[in-house]
């Protein structure tokens, strides 16, 4: 017998994406024919998203930020990620409003969930994203990366990325950055938009 949605979790759609019943509904017939159970594990979620992460071929770096965004999904840490937060998700990531990817984006990195972005969750992140898109970049390069006047080889260049991003952002100035300061630095910042996006993105 095929599982039904609930008309809490259909409700919970309407008002999170912009489909109305009927799609929804159609969309959650299709994903039951692919994942029998209703519900995607997370190598399933690895399959599904292998081609929407920008940058090299390197598995490790892909694996991390697929993880990143597996748990994000999970919220009931259940190991697995049913149509509800399936759909929300991707309505967010590929089609959505941009503030509302941006603000999924901001929850991804929002590494302990507090409420903030400090510099040390954006330096961690940075580190992931420089690797996955630009490894190839060397010294000579690092101008189009940052601002910083001066660069100590001592420091990776994801540092004065993530310094330059807590700068501009951080219009408070008082070290961490909350959810609307990031998604409106990202509007007013292209580049630093399109370089915090872990995901193919369609505006």
């Amino acid at each position: 017998m095929e599982k039904s949605l609930r008309t809490s979790e259909l409700n919970f759609m309407n008002q999170n994406t912009q489909f109305n019943s009927r799609t929804i509904l159609e969309y959650y017939r299709k994903f039951l024919c692919r994942y029998n159970n209703g519900l995607v594990n997370r190598e399933q979620f690895r399959l599904i998203c292998e081609n929407l992460i920008i940058g090299k071929d390197d598995a490790e770096e892909k694996m991390s930020m697929i993880n990143l965004l597996f748990d994000l999904c999970d919220k009931d840490e259940s190991g697995y990620i049913d149509f509800k937060e399936y759909l929300v998700l991707f309505w967010s990531r590929i089609i959505g409003p941009e503030d509302q990817k941006l603000g999924l984006i901001f929850e991804l990195y929002d590494l302990n969930n507090s409420g903030y972005i400090d510099f040390h969750e954006m330096h961690s992140i940075v580190k992931v994203l420089f690797k996955l898109k630009y490894s190839s970049y060397g010294p000579s390069d690092y101008s189009l990366f940052t601002n910083q006047e001066f660069i100590s080889s001592n420091l990776p260049i994801s540092y004065y990325i993530a310094m330059d991003i807590m700068k501009t952002f951080d219009l408070d100035r008082n070290g961490k950055l909350t959810k609307q300061e990031f998604i409106e630095g990202c509007l007013n910042h292209q580049n630093f938009r399109i370089f915090l996006s872990p995901l193919k993105i369609n505006s």
